[in-house]
């Protein structure tokens, strides 16, 4: 049995209420901000004033070697992300 990797993608309205997205067994994870406004995100911890800034229209790789990402934009603000990787699996 190998290893095959298939393309992942989840859109994700975020608000200012923090998200936990879990993610399947990815090889890197890409986050695409296509909102109006700017959102904060970790791996694997809660947002806080240290948190990393998704600019409006910017993207972010990084590898996958976590399990949760969590999403939050300021008070009274939204914003779409994308989460997309590459998805291991058995074949």
């Amino acid at each position: 049995m190998s290893t095959a990797t298939k393309k992942y993608s989840q859109k994700v309205s975020v608000t200012e209420t923090q998200q936990t997205i879990t993610l399947p067994r990815l090889s890197y994870i890409e986050l695409i901000n296509v909102g109006n406004y700017d959102a904060f995100f970790e791996f694997e911890n809660d947002i806080d004033a240290n948190s990393t800034v998704l600019l409006v229209r910017s993207s972010a790789k990084y590898p996958a070697d976590f399990i949760d990402v969590r999403l939050k934009c300021a008070a009274g603000q939204t914003a779409t992300v994308y989460l997309t990787g590459l998805k291991h699996f058995k074949s």
